[in-house]
């Protein structure tokens, strides 16, 4: 029993043991796969900020020397970086006409003739012609005044033309009464219709009554002619007949008298339908319309002589200014082949100004172009400067009046430089252009460093700037935050947001929620990000 109880305690013993074993080596390997950082407790101590920047000397405000035209150089007489007084020769040009007469020769008999064509096509006077080269001509507010009045004109015709027009338009369409008339016509063609109905029937009336007649008389004509007749019967018939006649008779006469009726009303139904055509076809407003209509024909002649005449006056205005314009032309083209005969042959270009040349852009045989720099000149007593970009927070610590150190003066020469200007920086709307003033022993072309730095200042956190980090959400370090387990210390890499007060050389100034004493992470041997576990360079 008592063997066996150290069995068990034996193999508690070798587990434990095994455990620490692996425990130990496993700390090792972890420890030994995280990433190693090197860090620097975070103090106070003093910043001098300095801004360095570097340049290549330039002469401000240089004169440019150049000529006017196309010349061949003869003689080079000057060269870099020699001082020269005002009027120096430069140098010297060929005796030959440059391609700048030979173009303005031609220019300018090309201008005459146009000038000559353009006064004979706008037809004027030679005392008109001598006026406009004189410049005596009609002045621009007497020729708008003209010009006011001629357009006066137009408007005052139009305004005829206007009233005519809608004068003629209102009796053209202007509408004769003509109700009576028609009422009248009307009532004749009744009445001539009922006329002509009863005129019928009395015809009609007559014809029947006579034919009753003519019956009856033949009846009695054979009755007369047979013997042995009845006295009664024969009276009768005489009595029949007679009566017979006057029906007949009195027929005739209401026929004639309704025929003499129709006759009548279809008189007044001829007259009616005159009276109505009469009233229809009244010339009273066609008589008015038509004098309105010469007068019309008037005013529209009057519009288009007024409106020619405003043109031909517009153009005769528009020509002599045109024409007064191309003789200007010729007399600037002729005073300019003047001057160019002038410096046709051989001349001397002479300095215009006392200074140092700073560079010669032709060599002797060459043919300048119009314009065209020959050479530069540094005035006397004119500073060189410097310049070169800084950003933003870097333009904050430099003041204008601010001296600049000269850096790494490989020249030699006594050299001295001072913070003239500062303006934004065109390539980069962040950054600043700051411009330094350069004095001494200085040439064109030389290059030279500068530090401007501000005075010594006490801050409460400084970090190496090469610490600081920053992302989308700004600057920032990582600090080392120490945490205590069973087997030993486990350090983080913690975020810690931060603004950069100032800089030097190296070292930065900064603000966040820092008490003293952390440690900032300085390098490392792979890229560490916030919350990472991390091992000290210092740990085995």
């Amino acid at each position: 029993m008592k063997n066996r109880k150290d069995t068990i305690k034996n193999i508690a013993i070798v587990f434990l043991a095994i455990l620490l074993v692996l425990t130990f080596f496993s700390n090792t390997i972890m420890n030994r796969s995280l990433v190693e950082v090197s860090t620097q407790m975070i103090s106070g101590d003093s910043i001098t900020s300095k801004v360095r920047g570097s340049g290549t000397a330039t002469a401000g405000d240089t004169y440019a020397v150049s000529i006017n035209e196309s010349r061949k150089i003869a003689t080079i007489n000057v060269k870099t970086g020699q001082e020269i007084d005002q009027g120096t020769v430069l140098f010297t040009l060929t005796e030959t006409e440059s391609d700048e007469l030979t173009t303005a020769q031609d220019t300018l008999l090309s201008t005459q003739r146009d000038y000559e064509l353009a006064v004979l096509d706008a037809g004027i006077t030679p005392d008109e012609r001598k006026a406009i080269e004189n410049g005596t001509d009609v002045s621009l507010t007497e020729k708008q005044n003209a010009l006011l009045a001629a357009k006066a004109t137009i408007d005052d015709a139009q305004d005829k033309v206007n009233e005519l027009t809608a004068k003629k338009t209102s009796l053209d369409n202007a509408t004769v009464d003509t109700s009576e008339e028609t009422k009248a016509y009307a009532q004749a063609q009744k009445d001539l219709a009922d006329a002509e109905v009863d005129k019928t029937n009395k015809e009609t009336a007559y014809q029947n009554a006579k034919d009753r007649y003519d019956e009856l008389k033949a009846a009695s004509s054979g009755d007369s002619s047979t013997s042995g007749g009845d006295m009664d019967d024969s009276q009768q018939d005489a009595t029949e007949l007679e009566d017979a006649r006057n029906e007949m008779q009195a027929a005739y006469e209401a026929f004639l008298d309704a025929t003499t009726t129709y006759n009548e009303l279809n008189a007044i139904a001829t007259q009616a339908q005159k009276d109505l055509d009469d009233a229809k076809n009244s010339t009273d407003n066609s008589t008015a319309s038509s004098e309105v209509a010469v007068k019309l024909e008037a005013a529209n002649r009057a519009l288009e002589q007024a409106t020619n005449d405003y043109t031909n006056l517009s153009k005769k205005y528009s020509s002599e200014v045109s024409l007064r314009t191309q003789y200007e032309s010729i007399v600037k083209l002729e005073d300019k082949v003047a001057k160019l005969k002038e410096n046709a042959s051989g001349a001397e270009i002479t300095a215009p100004i006392s200074g140092t040349i700073v560079d010669i852009m032709y060599t002797a045989g060459q043919t300048t172009a119009p314009q065209e720099t020959v050479m530069t000149i540094q005035p006397q007593n004119k500073a060189y400067t410097l310049q070169f970009s800084v950003t933003s927070n870097q333009a904050k610590r430099i003041k204008v009046g601010d001296n600049a150190e000269i850096m790494y003066n490989y020249y030699g020469n006594d050299v001295s430089a001072k913070v003239s200007g500062m303006h934004r920086d065109p390539n980069n709307r962040d950054n600043t252009i700051v411009v330094c003033e350069l004095s001494g022993d200085v040439n064109a072309g030389d290059s030279y460093t500068v530090s401007i730095g501000e005075q010594s200042a006490s801050y409460d956190f400084v970090v190496p700037t090469s610490c600081i980090k920053e992302d989308k959400n700004g600057k920032f370090i990582l600090t080392i935050e120490a945490k205590s387990t069973p087997l030993g210390n486990r350090y983080y890499a913690r975020r810690v947001d931060v603004q950069v007060i100032t800089s030097d050389d190296s070292r930065s100034a900064v603000t966040g929620t820092l008490e003293g004493g952390e440690y900032v992470i300085t390098t490392t041997t792979k890229p560490v990000e916030a919350n990472q576990m991390v091992r000290l360079a210092t740990e085995e």
